[in-house]
């Protein structure tokens, strides 16, 4: 009912908001405000960064196990954790995930830590040594990471060699990644003959100049990346980052991030940003599936 002290635009106001929702059905009205935007939010973004609809392929994810890749040494076993409990509590759905880490210096009792973590929720856990890679990288010249001078960000150059052959598909993870949802969208999607699944970066054109990359060109960015192991041997990408780590030129300013997109230049699949959103750039969004902050 519309009162009459009421102006009458205000009476009209109510008068059609209450004959739109006697046509809306039910199940639209569920939908709350939030959700809405935020399905507008992540649809511009789809077309800022030109994302095309990806081929999905038919299983569903609940037939299949999904497998993640982590890197780390002790210092960042505690962001690690995190990602790890961020990732199990949204993705109790999932049939089998297995978690393979790779151990760049972690202590037996972080171990045992972790693999509790994991198993406590009947999750598959397996350690990977890659000591004596990383130490390989460092003589070579290559730049540390972060305020720990780390180099387990490099890592993820060796992984693919060290999975077993029943790994077909595999998601790495910076450590300082919240998984905010569901992982079955983005497991389902078809990688054809990409070798990996990334997110556009932020960075400025400017940056492209350092790594020989013209303006036009994609540029990603490598704390969330999905990995077609098929296609990573078939182009033996880790013969193609041993030549530039052997060169003169690998110092570049983000180390392993620029090496992966100059090793896999136009054969990486376009993400959308709601599966690798920056925490201090879209502090509102917290519904995207994946959020990565820096540390």
């Amino acid at each position: 009912m519309c009162d009459l002290s009421k102006n009458e635009t205000y009476c009209k106001e109510i008068q059609l908001k209450n004959k739109l929702n006697k046509k809306i059905p039910i199940y639209i009205k569920m939908f709350s405000y939030q959700r809405i935007k935020r399905k507008i939010f992540l649809y511009k973004m789809d077309k800022i960064y030109k994302v095309k609809k990806y081929k999905y392929i038919k299983r569903r994810i609940l037939m299949r196990p999904i497998y993640i890749c982590l890197a780390m040494d002790d210092n960042y076993v505690p962001l690690g954790s995190v990602a790890i409990e961020s990732l199990l509590f949204n993705n109790k759905e999932a049939k089998d995930i297995e978690f393979f880490i790779l151990d760049s210096g972690i202590s037996e009792d972080n171990k045992i830590i972790l693999k509790k973590q994991i198993e406590s929720k009947n999750r598959k856990v397996k350690f990977y040594s890659v000591l004596e890679e990383l130490k390989e990288v460092e003589k070579l010249g290559a730049n540390s990471q972060g305020q720990f001078k780390s180099f387990a960000s490099y890592a993820r150059f060796f992984v693919i060699d060290k999975l077993p052959t029943y790994v077909d598909k595999i998601l790495y993870l910076d450590c300082d990644t919240c998984v905010c949802d569901s992982l079955t969208k983005l497991f389902e999607i078809d990688l054809n003959e990409n070798i990996l699944g990334a997110v556009i970066d932020i960075l400025p054109n400017f940056h492209k100049k350092n790594i020989n990359f013209n303006n036009n060109d994609k540029y990603f960015n490598a704390g969330v990346l999905l990995f077609n192991c098929k296609e990573w041997k078939n182009e033996k990408v880790l013969q193609k980052i041993k030549k530039i780590l052997l060169s003169k030129n690998n110092t570049y300013s983000f180390h392993d991030q620029d090496i992966i997109n100059i090793t896999c230049k136009d054969k990486i699949l376009t993400l959308s940003p709601r599966y690798m959103v920056f925490f201090r750039i879209y502090m509102g969004r917290k519904k995207s599936i994946i959020f990565n902050r820096f540390v």
